[in-house]
């Protein structure tokens, strides 16, 4: 089984890292990719970026890095795509991960 976790802050990974262990508890032949910082990396995940990379203080500070905040959806996009996992997890930041499930929805549908 092949879960995709996403979580970009490290509020997030402290709940991420709680459910990858109970999960790996409970099956043991289970592969976690993602998104996830320390806590969750201590746990097996191999995280496709450094969520310190989304860390933003207010609205100036997002339209600077607009274009990066894009650029890192369509590497998760592709990531996603690529591994096409049984289960996708998104813990928190509702701005991004949404934008992320409404393209991987359409992408499936169409596919």
């Amino acid at each position: 089984m092949k879960i995709v976790m996403i979580v970009t802050e490290p509020s997030g990974d402290f709940l991420g890292f709680q459910l990858m262990k109970e999960i790996k508890k409970k099956k043991k032949n289970i592969a976690i990719h993602g998104l996830g910082g320390e806590l969750m990396q201590s746990c097996g995940l191999k995280s496709w970026i450094d969520i310190k990379e989304f860390s933003t203080i207010g609205v100036f500070e997002v339209l600077i890095r607009v274009f990066k905040f894009i650029k890192m959806l369509n590497l998760v996009e592709k990531k996603i795509m690529d591994l096409n996992p049984d289960l996708v997890i998104t813990i928190d930041s509702p701005s991004f991960s949404y934008r992320l499930i409404k393209r991987i929805q359409k992408l499936r549908e169409s596919g």
